[in-house]
């Protein structure tokens, strides 16, 4: 049971052989998600994309007798691991795509009325609970998706908080409720998403809560942590785009704005700093078994840390941040390079470790992006008086990292 699919109920979902009595559709998407990580990648990948695609669009057009909770959690799925496209490696995965997927979710979920059936009749049976852990799931995917691109909300978060906050207090929670109830309690930080003062201190808060959770064994480096650095991470860095598009920053925004970067910085520190043995950039050691780990990280995961990874290039190109990550108002474009051996040299080349795909991984498209980035950081000098000319592609669209990278990855068809 994979640990970035917590709406999955262990009991009904660990046995394959039922599984696929029960739903060749939920089925098919297992299949489909542990296909990605084949080392040898054949036809037959491609074959087992094209009949979960088929098996999708009976449902989508209604060719079904009835929408089941093995559909819903199918789809679900399917947003975190999207099929691969038809003779490429690459992911099929973009934020407009899931956005659609999501929100055809959401429409089913308001036709069968899961959210009343919760608030009226939840007695902790498992179908109840199989539901809870649907809808939790789906409000992050939903909330998540509106930090990468700006689209509406649809779930209101609050009732969905207050029943998991209950059902995670019985006997009957398992580790992965309590994650959910995490990831749930997270969209909260979004009422005044503008209000950087209170989304930090929202977030600390949660952090500090969250940190020593008695109920529950989390760790760190998994959910719902990872949400909160990316949540952290987003939000902070929206104040920057005037900056990082090489813009004067007004002497009134310049307090508010040094504390976006500064937490901005650190949210992409504390990202990269989970695949370190010890804490430090000065000389790094790789935790090789959660970059093992990460390989298999859902879709999102790599345009998260592919965004951080760019933000930082970029940050330092434009003077805001030195190689000590030290953070500032710039006065001028940086016109060299990170020394070699200091703390954001060792980060950005761990970055390229990360990224260091072969041709076949999901994410090889976003990897030759990371790649590229890094080359024109190296070619930064006194010749080169604006950015732009360093990165050429990610300015051109703008400081929507964001679409930029989903671009990156093709349309949904």
């Amino acid at each position: 049971m994979h640990n970035m699919a917590p709406l999955l109920t262990k009991s009904i979902h660990s046995n394959a052989a039922e599984l696929r009595e029960r739903s060749t559709l939920l089925f098919l998407t297992f299949c489909c998600v542990g296909a990605r990580s084949l080392f040898q990648q054949g036809q037959n990948i491609h074959d087992l994309a094209a009949l979960l695609d088929f098996s999708l669009s009976r449902v989508v057009l209604g060719r079904t007798d009835r929408i089941t909770l093995e559909q819903l959690e199918s789809l679900q799925i399917y947003a975190h691991w999207m099929p691969l496209r038809a003779n490429q490696s690459a992911s099929r995965y973009n934020e407009v795509s899931v956005w659609n997927v999501i929100g055809l979710t959401i429409r089913w979920v308001k036709f069968m009325d899961l959210e009343g059936h919760l608030q009226t009749k939840f007695t902790g049976s498992l179908e109840d609970v199989r539901i809870l852990r649907i809808m939790l799931n789906l409000v992050s995917l939903d909330y998540q998706t509106h930090l990468s691109t700006q689209l509406p909300t649809t779930i209101d978060p609050v009732p969905l908080v207050a029943l998991a906050r209950k059902f995670c207090s019985t006997a009957s929670a398992e580790t992965n409720d309590h994650k959910l109830l995490g990831l749930c309690e997270l969209t909260l930080a979004l009422k005044h998403a503008t209000d950087l003062k209170y989304v930090n201190f929202f977030l600390d808060e949660w952090v500090a809560e969250w940190t020593n959770y008695p109920k529950a064994q989390l760790s760190m480096s998994e959910i719902p942590f990872t949400s909160m650095r990316w949540y952290r991470l987003s939000l902070n860095s929206a104040p920057l785009a005037g900056l990082c598009a090489g813009m004067p920053v007004p002497v009134s925004e310049e307090r508010a704005v040094l504390v976006a970067l500064k937490r901005s910085v650190e949210a992409a520190l504390d990202m990269f700093g989970l695949f370190l043995e010890t804490p430090g950039w000065e000389e790094p050691k790789v935790n090789h078994a959660f970059l093992s780990r990460f390989r298999c990280a859902i879709d999102s995961y790599w345009m998260t840390h592919a965004f951080a990874f760019i933000l930082l290039c970029i940050l330092y190109a434009r003077g805001a941040v030195d190689e000590t990550f030290f953070c500032r108002i710039p006065t001028q474009n940086q016109t060299t390079p990170p020394a070699p051996n200091s703390p954001l040299s060792n980060l950005l080349h761990l970055g390229l470790r990360i990224f260091d795909l072969d041709s076949t991984h999901p994410a090889a498209h976003i990897a030759a992006l990371v790649h590229q980035v890094y080359d024109s950081l190296e070619l930064l000098d006194d010749s080169k008086n604006y950015v732009e000319d360093v990165f050429p592609i990610p300015l051109d669209e703008g400081f929507d990292l964001n679409l930029f990278l989903a671009r990156q990855c093709g349309d949904y068809t």
